[in-house]
């Protein structure tokens, strides 16, 4: 038996005691959607809702994990799904939760049963017949042995990486991007305000520092901005050119040591070479002349000898 079925098969078969319809939708928990609430709302006749969000390993810390045999045999069970009949899933996924029932079926032994081509939006655009309210389904045995084969722990999975006994395929549910681009908008009216520093004036000394634009700079301006806005006059736009001096922040003077004055520091450098010359002819004068001149100098002769030895002095006043 195929995998998928069309809706004309399902609507011949639909009032068969043997056909059962799962609804499977499920929505992202950030989606603003409740897939329940939907069922109610509007479902195929005679569907129940399959929420894998209950039928799942509830135990684990990974979402949606399979539950064991047991419990997928007594979650359906109530459901309605049992021995004997064929399970038709379907979703308003596009596949993505109906699939996933599919195989939950076939992983614990029921191979009857298959996927609505098109789902529940194929259905609805062709205007089958559908019904609003809770599913009242009555209870069934399902006899459920888990097939090994149609899935891998994670063991099994860090084996293969060395044996290469199994393809691995990796399968990604395939998105669609949409990009809706809405009409063009209307401007309903502009307006622009253009703030121009003056000019810096040539004659600062006799004057301002700085000066006004002239009328006919303005109007210019004034003429271009329009232009480059889309200025409509009979749409009410509006432009506004001023002219006025921008704030310019006060330097306080700064006291400066004189030598650290850079017109001292520059006539220093200029007078370097003279002021070195001079130097080094002060330490010649000192080192060389000055000595020289000292050696050339003549003694001073002796002083006379005074009274003979043994003679006395005159004293003082003359008195002898």
């Amino acid at each position: 038996m195929s995998a998928l079925v069309s809706t004309d098969w399902l609507a011949e078969r639909l009032s068969a005691p043997d056909i059962r319809v799962v609804d499977a939708t499920w929505f992202m928990p950030d989606s603003g959607r409740n897939a329940r609430a939907e069922f109610e709302t509007a479902h195929i006749p005679g569907a129940v809702h399959f929420d894998i969000d209950e039928i799942c390993d509830e135990t684990s810390p990974y979402p949606h994990m399979v539950p064991s045999a047991a419990k997928f045999s007594a979650k359906v069970r109530k459901l309605g799904l049992g021995d004997g009949v064929t399970v038709v899933a379907y979703d308003a996924n596009r596949f993505c939760a109906s699939a996933r029932v599919w195989w939950m079926f076939r992983l614990f032994g029921h191979e009857a049963v298959v996927v609505l081509d098109g789902g529940l939006e194929r259905w609805r655009a062709e205007g089958r017949p559908l019904e609003e309210g809770p599913a009242r389904p009555r209870e069934r045995h399902l006899t459920a042995r888990q097939n090994n084969t149609l899935l891998r722990e994670l063991d099994q999975m860090r084996a293969n990486v060395t044996s290469r006994r199994e393809q691995v395929v990796n399968y990604e549910v395939d998105k669609t991007i949409s990009v809706t681009r809405g009409a063009t908008g209307t401007v309903r009216r502009l307006s622009a305000a253009v703030v121009i520093n003056h000019l810096p004036n040539p004659d600062a000394k006799k004057g301002p520092a700085t000066a006004a634009l002239p009328p006919e700079r303005l109007e210019q301006i004034q003429a271009l901005v329009r232009e480059a806005i889309g200025y409509n006059g009979e749409r009410g736009d509006s432009v506004n050119v001023v002219n006025a001096p921008f704030n310019q922040p006060k330097v306080e003077p700064v006291e400066v040591p004189w030598y650290q004055n850079p017109d001292t520091q520059d006539l220093l450098r200029s007078l370097a070479p003279q002021l070195g010359l001079l130097a080094l002819g002060l330490l010649l004068f000192l080192g060389m002349v000055r000595p020289a001149l000292k050696m050339m100098r003549p003694e001073p002769a002796p002083a006379e000898a005074g009274a003979a030895s043994g003679g006395a002095l005159p004293a003082p006043g003359g008195q002898l």
